[in-house]
């Protein structure tokens, strides 16, 4: 008598199915997925994140952008960061770029997390909070993150030619200036701490 052998069910669709997932997600700061949209462009961008935030009390500020200059700005062209905590009634200040050869860290007045705040309503910052998009463009990049003591936040992140926003919503060249003029407050207060210290 014959035994009749059970048929295996085909796995070839099912892998191929997990391939192109996994060919199409990739992986960006926050937690969602990004998914191929266009041409190489991933997109993880949370389109629910508000576009208001209530509280202006911020906890911690931390930008890193790439900058390529403009016309009559006296800042060297490189991969900028910036941060500014709370620490108690004061705040501390970092600012860093590797291709200017400036690293410096400063203790600040607490009030400087209320002027930032005024900036980031300025610019009305909030408007891309949520934005997270990415593509293999090399020398592009904005990389910001607010949190305030509410618990809300506003988090924007872009690396390749997606980096380039509307100039309308975003433009690095006011926080080079605010955290400059925040550098000379704490060089003339002796309180700064770091190399290069006069760009």
């Amino acid at each position: 008598m014959k035994t009749q052998r059970m048929r295996q069910p085909c796995l070839k669709p099912c892998l191929f199915l997990v391939l192109a997932l996994l060919t199409c997600r990739l992986a960006l700061p926050g937690s969602v997925m990004a998914v191929e949209i266009d041409g190489g462009v991933y997109d993880a961008t949370d389109y629910h994140a508000p576009k208001h935030i209530v509280s202006r009390d911020i906890e911690s500020f931390s930008l890193r952008f790439a900058w390529h200059g403009e016309e009559g700005q006296p800042y060297p062209h490189g991969v900028w960061s910036f941060s500014l905590k709370k620490t108690g009634r004061t705040a501390e200040m970092a600012m860093h770029c590797d291709t200017a050869g400036v690293h410096v860290h400063a203790q600040v007045d607490a009030s400087a997390l209320l002027r930032l705040q005024e900036l980031i309503e300025a610019r009305d910052i909030v408007k891309l909070n949520g934005h997270a998009r990415s593509n293999t463009a090399l020398g592009e990049l904005v990389d910001l993150n607010v949190t305030y003591a509410s618990g809300e936040s506003i988090n924007v992140y872009a690396e390749g030619g997606c980096a380039t926003l509307p100039d309308q919503d975003w433009s690095p060249l006011c926080f080079l200036e605010f955290f400059h003029h925040l550098k000379d407050e704490a060089l003339s207060k002796g309180t700064l701490i770091g190399k290069n210290v006069k760009s």
